[in-house]
């Protein structure tokens, strides 16, 4: 299955500034325990992304009172698995990417 050309990325405004410098494969530190070093998701719902940023679990009280943005991702020519941390009922929601 193709991934969409428009995903959505959820962040928190503290990382603002580094992914806007450096992109969104920059390498910020993961926000939930059990996700992949590395790994960027994005979702073909801007409230579906910005579930992921409100549940995480392994940010500083800091970062998650900074507030949530949600990134609209033109996400043509990257790519795209789908997320393995998603059980997908034969459709996809949630995608990763490496940064690469």
């Amino acid at each position: 299955m193709m991934a969409p050309t428009v995903l959505y990325h959820a962040t928190f405004k503290a990382y603002l500034p580094s992914i806007l410098a450096n992109g969104l494969g920059a390498r910020q530190p993961k926000s939930w325990d059990g996700s992949a070093e590395g790994v960027v998701c994005l979702a073909d719902d801007p409230d579906m992304a910005e579930s992921f940023a409100e549940c995480a679990d392994a940010v500083s009280s800091d970062i998650y009172d900074s507030g949530i943005v949600v990134l609209k991702v033109n996400a043509n020519g990257l790519a795209l698995k789908p997320d393995r941390n998603i059980q997908h009922d034969g459709h996809i929601h949630s995608w990763e990417f490496d940064g690469e």
